[in-house]
């Protein structure tokens, strides 16, 4: 769950260790307001992954198992 503060384009994006992106969650224009999104991640090995979450107000990085 995020969210948006204003108007604007909006980047959600896994990535694996050696920093291929193994999913885009989001990649469009969203409207002020609370998301959520849902990431099936039953066809991607099991391991150490980061997200990416970018706006227009800045940028998130962080680490999931």
């Amino acid at each position: 769950m995020f969210e948006q503060p204003a108007e604007g384009y909006v980047s959600l994006a896994v990535y694996n260790s050696v920093g291929d992106c193994v999913a885009r969650l989001v990649n469009q224009s969203l409207t002020k307001g609370t998301f959520q999104v849902a990431f099936d991640a039953t066809n991607i090995p099991s391991g150490l992954y980061t997200y990416r979450l970018e706006t227009s107000s800045g940028a998130v990085q962080k680490q999931m198992m």
